[in-house]
């Protein structure tokens, strides 16, 4: 009589461990991700910090400038290549060599434009040199983060982690060397750059079994790039152009004190990006690998409880920004420099995020179900909208007017995308609510 209970209480323990371990490993890809994530943002954060207290406000407005239009460009880089090659490779699977080299030196083709840019942006707000490093710098870094996000595709987050902390920590580590010997630069940071992003390639790029041999430009695949993320690419331009447009109106109206301004108070908010990156990047293949096993609806529901979580802690790190926004000012940045001047900014800018947080896993949940052409169309439609009603308050009001143009881009691009999401489960299942049973 005695071995009943203890059989069940064998039973349930045995139950527990098998759902403590399926909990788990449901949830360790999110972590690993948010941990690569963090690296680089983590490593931004820190660079931007020494240079902010290294630079007078005029030369880290030049740095901002510059390296803004370089993660505008890594976005683009993105949506044009990253995206495709992940769907390409979920489909027919992560452990072709061949294909891996040959993404990733055919994506570098759609670099070169990008690369042009950098260097006539570095030419008008800076020197030669600096515009030749930060161009080269661009080009390196497409490479680095192309076998990064390989490997995540490849669910091998430990290697990925390891290069991505390799090229962010590492550019953050030698500016702060920079910084103890009173050696920084405008070109500091691009050429630390090249240097780690390298080291974090080739680190990469030996894990992913990458050879001489597999490194070429494929002609079809380039066709197949073009044809998938030229769409998505399009709504990332619509996304990007605004902020962009903002840092250059700041520049023309207000000088590149006024950049240095904003641009540090966005890194102060820059503390959610891990996270707020992570969103997109667990949301898309989530919802396709969901979405060839079971119907849009259920697709949608898997990318929504994977983003809730992430949603929840960029809520609070938002929370803790606004209340707390004048010591952190002053504990980062210092006092002698003018940067206690952005509190209400920072208070601003942290608020309009969580409205930004809430677009990005519409978007993600779109990509993932291949409505792109959809989600670039929304991304379109609320950068116009920002850009239209925020120019305007940029010129009058400077940076906080340069919060309301990010405000109401990310609201508008929330409220298109919910309804573009709302739209495609009508239409899939017949049912007049999003997550009606039809």
């Amino acid at each position: 009589m005695d071995e009943g209970p203890d059989e069940n209480a064998f039973y349930k323990q045995v139950v527990s461990r098998k759902y403590l371990i399926s909990t788990v490993r449901r949830f360790a890809p999110s972590v690993f991700v948010v941990i690569s994530q963090s690296f680089f943002h983590f490593g931004t954060f820190v660079s931007n910090m020494f240079l902010i207290r290294g630079l007078e406000p005029e030369s880290f407005g030049s740095y901002a400038i510059i390296m803004g239009l370089l993660l505008y460009a890594m976005n683009l880089y993105f949506a044009l290549v990253i995206y495709p090659l992940t769907l390409h490779l979920a489909a027919i699977g992560a452990n072709a060599a061949d294909l891996l080299g040959s993404g990733i030196v055919t994506g570098l083709a759609f670099s070169l434009p990008l690369g042009v840019l950098v260097l006539i942006a570095g030419l008008l707000v800076s020197d030669a040199v600096t515009a030749i490093l930060a161009a080269c710098a661009l080009i390196i870094w497409h490479a680095q983060f192309a076998v990064s996000r390989i490997l995540l595709i490849q669910q091998r987050y430990i290697s990925a982690a390891v290069g991505d902390a390799i090229a962010s920590l590492g550019m953050a580590a030698g500016l702060i060397i920079c910084f103890s010997f009173e050696s920084l630069s405008v070109r500091t940071p691009f050429l630390i750059l090249i240097f780690t992003a390298s080291l974090a390639f080739i680190f990469q790029g030996r894990q992913c079994n990458l050879r001489l041999q597999n490194l070429y430009i494929n002609g079809v695949l380039f066709g197949q790039l073009w044809r998938i993320g030229r769409f998505a690419l399009f709504g990332m331009f619509g996304e990007g152009i605004a902020a962009q447009l903002l840092i250059w109106a700041l520049l023309l109206t207000h000088g590149k004190p006024a950049v240095a301004a904003y641009v540090a108070m966005r890194s102060l908010v820059g503390f959610s990006q891990p996270i707020t990156s992570s969103v997109v990047s667990l949301v898309v293949p989530a919802v396709a690998r969901s979405r060839s096993q079971a119907d849009v609806r259920k697709s949608v529901i898997d990318g929504v409880v994977i983003a809730v979580p992430l949603i929840l802690a960029s809520f609070c790190i938002f929370l803790i920004l606004a209340v707390f926004a004048a010591p952190l000012v002053q504990f980062f940045y210092g006092t002698d420099k003018g940067y206690t001047e952005g509190i209400e900014l920072l208070r601003l800018l942290a608020f309009f995020s969580t409205v930004h947080v809430l677009a990005e896993c519409c978007s993600g949940i779109l990509r993932g179900l291949q409505r792109v052409q959809i989600e670039a169309k929304a991304q379109l439609v609320s950068s116009g909208a920002g850009i239209l009603v925020g120019l305007p308050l940029v010129a009058l009001m400077g940076p906080i007017g340069g919060a309301f143009l990010t405000g109401v881009a990310a609201t508008c691009r929330f409220f298109l995308g919910l309804l573009a999401i709302t739209n495609t489960l009508r239409d899939k299942t017949g049912s007049r609510t999003p997550f009606a049973k039809g």
